[in-house]
């Protein structure tokens, strides 16, 4: 099963821009394009938070961006009415509404993995990202950072980011855990086992000239909100970060080893293929759009039965042989495969909450096996 920790991080910035952030029109080659303005406004935010760490493989449904991450979905609504989803480890969802403000919006996925929504009738956009990070130790993290740009000093100074969570599971302040594993003003998503769901990293506000602001958070129930100081005088537009998360740690244990998956050709019937000295030809499909086709022939002197396989999801237009005695008599028989994988075995660790002393530790969460590589093929002619 597939294990990690969600991480959520929640900040605020100030752009050093005077450019406000608006769906207006911009002609390009004599078009307009509503896109091209979408871009414009991921760049400023993409210039101060970088985009090494977004996701830019997204696909599109009907009503959402899905990213994946490491097997795992995250999945961002196009109506900034919906919620923000993560699949957790544990096959749960972790969700978060969108603050209010941009309820009424759109989002549209600009070039380099930003979904910007625009809510100009409240002085506020909303942009978002999924993330992904190697932090090295074997520790990997992954979550969605969502940002806030403030246009003006009529803008909301209060946002609210409604939590979906699992039976059990609550909003903790890093203050009430007192532990250096987690930082006073991170907020931690805690299940009814102890283990870490995700954090919200620290909250940051920088005005347009790089001073920073002031913002905190509070927790009323399954809702954080973000505070954010500003003024009249603050040099506008505003960016809020907030970002949730997860982090795991994975400790191979011991060295790789050999698998096999056996499963009998596909698309040969009840009986089977029925094989004499006129040899036969059957089909083998390993599902999800991996197709492999197995040819039987006879050898010289029917000797032989040989297995031909031309493998298009492991080995890119390579064929493997393998020979097996003939059948001693004509009749009814299958084909039965088995393909080799290197595996390796390890460990998944996470955070977890001691509920006796309150320290925040890692834990070992899960066992697990990975395949590394593909080794090889092998078939059989079993009578029926």
């Amino acid at each position: 099963m597939k294990r990690k920790l969600m991480t959520i991080a929640l900040s605020i910035t100030m752009l050093a821009s005077s450019a406000s952030l608006t769906f207006a029109t911009t002609s390009i080659n004599g078009q307009q394009t509503k896109q091209a303005q979408v871009q414009k406004e991921a760049s400023i935010v993409e210039d101060i938070v970088g985009t090494n760490d977004v996701v830019k493989n997204i696909d599109k449904t009907k009503s959402e961006y899905v990213a994946e991450v490491d097997g795992l979905d995250i999945s961002i609504p196009k109506a900034g009415n919906n919620s923000i989803k993560a699949e957790l480890f544990t096959g749960e969802m972790i969700s978060m509404e969108l603050p209010e403000q941009v309820a009424n919006s759109e989002g549209v996925l600009g070039k380099n993995g930003t979904i910007v929504y625009n809510a100009k009738a409240q002085n506020v956009d909303v942009l978002v990202q999924a993330t992904e990070n190697e932090k090295g130790n074997g520790e990997k993290e992954y979550g969605v950072r969502t940002m806030i740009v403030i246009d003006n000093a009529a803008a909301a100074h209060d946002y609210a980011f409604k939590f979906q969570l699992s039976d059990g599971s609550r909003l903790v302040s890093g203050k009430e855990l007192n532990t250096d594993e987690v930082g006073d003003d991170e907020i931690a998503v805690i299940g009814e086992d102890g283990f870490f769901d995700g954090i919200i990293k620290s909250p940051w506000a920088k005005d347009a000239t790089g001073k920073s602001l002031e913002t905190y958070y509070t927790i009323d129930g399954d809702t954080l909100w973000q505070h954010i100081e500003f003024s009249e005088d603050t040099k506008f537009p505003v960016v809020a970060d907030p970002w949730i998360g997860t982090s795991s740690k994975a400790e191979n244990i011991g060295t790789p080893f050999e698998q096999g998956f056996t499963a009998y050709a596909a698309g040969q019937g009840t009986k089977g293929f029925y094989f004499d000295k006129s040899g036969g030809f059957i089909s083998y499909s390993r599902g999800s759009g991996v197709n492999t086709s197995v040819s039987v022939s006879l050898g010289a002197g029917y000797g032989t039965a040989t297995l031909s396989a031309s493998i298009g999801f492991a080995v890119q237009g390579s064929t493997t042989s393998a020979s097996y005695p003939v059948p001693k008599k004509a009749g009814w028989y299958k084909l039965k495969i088995t393909e080799y994988y290197d595996v390796q075995k390890y460990k998944v660790l996470r955070k977890w909450k001691d509920p006796a002393t309150g320290r925040v530790t890692w834990k070992e969460f899960s066992r697990n096996a990975k395949r590394l590589g593909y080794v090889g093929m092998a078939g059989k002619v079993v009578a029926q």
